[in-house]
């Protein structure tokens, strides 16, 4: 898991993660999308990479948490930015389980993962997922041109997150 040098969780409420292997084409989207967020965003933000959701599951406990993965499934162009929110909505959560795999790329899938977070309480308080709609997965490929393209839409996405967060602080 690769983290901001200057971002600890004490200082910042958000943690933002990019999930995916950079070594898969697509599958890059998480990461490549946090080294796009711009600065005067990422100041307000904790930010992280991460080639598996197993590796979260003692970072996110109690924290609101955006996570950028890849997805696939549903009839969307390659680059469609969607988001989610599983643990406040089951349409949500069962739209999650049909995007992502159970075994994907990165081994245990991101359902199984948040499943097992909630029966042993380290499940994040509020889990938001910026998924983006991509189809190549293959090994030393390059990003897809539609998924570079949809940093905007996620970028803002983080930013209508955070303009929410202020009026929906998180239970204590």
């Amino acid at each position: 898991m690769t983290q901001s040098p200057h971002h600890s969780h004490r200082q910042y409420n958000t943690l933002v993660v990019g999930l995916g292997n950079e070594l898969r084409a697509d599958d890059a989207v998480g990461p490549t999308a946090i080294r796009h967020i711009p600065n005067q965003l990422a100041r307000h933000l904790e930010l992280t990479t991460c080639a598996t959701p197993l590796d979260l599951i003692n970072r996110w406990v109690d924290r609101d948490v955006i996570l950028i993965d890849a997805v696939r499934g549903d009839d969307h162009p390659n680059g469609t930015v969607i988001t989610l929110e599983p643990l406040r909505y089951s349409d949500d959560r069962n739209r999650l389980k049909r995007l992502t795999p159970s075994v994907s790329s990165h081994g245990v899938g991101l359902m199984e993962t948040l499943e097992l977070a909630e029966s042993i309480q380290h499940a994040p308080k509020r889990l938001v997922i910026i998924g983006v709609y991509c189809d190549n997965f293959e090994i030393d490929a390059a990003l897809s041109s539609a998924l570079i393209s949809s940093f905007e839409s996620i970028n803002q996405r983080i930013e209508d997150h955070l303009a929410e967060q202020k009026k929906t602080p998180l239970p204590s």
